[in-house]
């Protein structure tokens, strides 16, 4: 978990340690500068770290000429619904 102190610091905690965080210890942090300054919102972010899907060209869908029954039918079409 990271956190960001009011100087604009951030630490990395554990879910645990931040529980048992008192205010001292947010003082303690500010006054002895602990932290590192990051100027990247996205720091450490999931979207950053994003796995590449690979997708067919070839999939084309036209929904409007498909039968209902074949709808139904088609089990990718919910998922490549979802990927697109």
């Amino acid at each position: 978990m990271i956190y960001q102190l009011q100087t604009g610091k951030i630490i990395e905690l554990s879910l645990e340690q931040y529980l048992e965080m008192t205010d001292d210890d947010i003082e303690y942090f500010i006054a002895f500068n602990v932290g590192e300054l990051v100027n990247n919102p996205f720091f450490r972010s999931s979207f950053q770290n994003k796995p590449v899907i690979e997708q067919d060209e070839d999939i084309t869908l036209n929904l409007t000429e498909m039968d209902s029954d074949d709808k139904l039918i088609d089990l990718d079409l919910d998922q490549t619904m979802l990927e697109e």
